[in-house]
């Protein structure tokens, strides 16, 4: 079976700085900012060393700290990301005209690299080319490092795309990773302190191995990916736009290891938090990757029973890719939602 893949409370300071851009100026906001960045860290017991390697030096994030200088946009949602919380808007704020602009390409970008086409003939395919080509001719978004990381995921998952040599996109994607994490090593993924473009990257690296039929190595990663999100990971936000995407993977990788109880439990996991975070979005897969290990298992009755409930919601909702999994799944086992009878 495939799966396509797919702050109020928390920052009392950034009301304080939205206020204060328009009444004493930017020094004060950049004084919040690096107060923000500074309290944080000190709640996650990180020295100033750990933060910033290896994008920027210890001294430079000293300075942020202690306002007498400003990050810039990728820079600051790295470093918030980093210590376990969505930037929200907060970076906008700050954002110049070529800033916009370049965002407004990333923006673009991202909507067309959700999914993989896996045809070189694809539209997409060019419009991804020619994006990343007016990235790489903007001298100022190519200084930050973490931009170039960007690029060159964008190339990977382009080369994918493609169907290009897949030692190509390893090299890619392992070359992309190293520049935040240049020990990188997949079985110390749990401890590093991840941005949400390092999950993105290692969430690649999983699909690439799965996809090459390394179901063991896939299902490492994605299981480490889950730790770290659950000891890293401290408001509702950074929660739901890492965790339900990760779990959802890891259970489809071991629904084909026909590992079933691993995967029921990781599924459970899952649902909890996509309803405690409001993110729905991966639900209904979750749900019917729970019901067909069920089914598999030989609990046909409550297998069947759950993809029925799954399949209407999904079609009330029209999410369409959803359905089209348990359409796919329920023909090619004879199961009667109507009924729910099977063989």
């Amino acid at each position: 079976m495939y799966i396509p893949l797919c702050l109020r409370h928390i920052f009392p300071c950034i009301l304080c700085v939205k206020r204060n851009i328009y009444k004493w100026g930017v020094s004060v906001a950049q004084y919040n900012i690096g107060s923000l960045i500074k309290r944080l860290r000190k709640q996650k017991g990180l020295t100033q060393e750990e933060l910033a390697y290896p994008i920027i030096d210890r001294a430079t994030l000293s300075k942020i700290e202690s306002g007498k200088a400003m990050p810039n946009n990728k820079t600051m949602e790295m470093l918030l990301e980093k210590l376990g919380y969505h930037p929200g808007s907060l970076a906008d704020i700050f954002m110049d005209t070529e800033t916009t602009d370049s965002q407004k390409i990333v923006n673009e970008l991202n909507s067309y690299l959700v999914w993989l086409v896996n045809d070189e003939k694809n539209p997409i395919v060019n419009k991804v080319d020619r994006l990343i080509e007016k990235l790489e001719q903007s001298e100022n978004f190519m200084e930050n490092p973490l931009n170039v990381q960007y690029v060159i995921m964008a190339k990977a998952l382009n080369a994918a795309n493609k169907k290009e040599s897949p030692l190509k996109i390893q090299e890619l994607i392992l070359d992309a990773i190293k520049i935040t994490i240049p020990e990188y090593n997949e079985n110390y993924i749990e401890d590093y302190y991840l941005s949400y473009q390092d999950r993105r990257i290692l969430n690649f690296i999983a699909v690439l191995s799965r996809d090459e039929g390394n179901l063991d190595k896939a299902i490492n990663i994605w299981n480490r990916l889950k730790i770290n999100i659950e000891k890293h990971c401290v408001d509702k936000i950074q929660m739901g736009r890492n965790y339900p995407n990760t779990i959802l993977n890891l259970a489809d990788c071991l629904y084909r290891a026909k590992r079933y109880p691993e995967a029921i439990e990781a599924c459970d996991t899952g649902g909890k938090v996509c309803k405690e975070t409001a993110f729905l979005r991966h639900f209904p897969f979750i749900m019917a990757v729970k019901a067909m290990c069920l089914y598999e298992m030989g609990n046909k009755e409550e297998g069947a029973k759950l993809l029925r409930q799954v399949y209407y919601t999904c079609e009330l909702l029209e999410v369409k890719d959803a359905v089209s999994v348990i359409d796919q799944y329920v023909k090619s086992n004879q199961i009667n939602l109507f009924t729910l009878e099977g063989n």
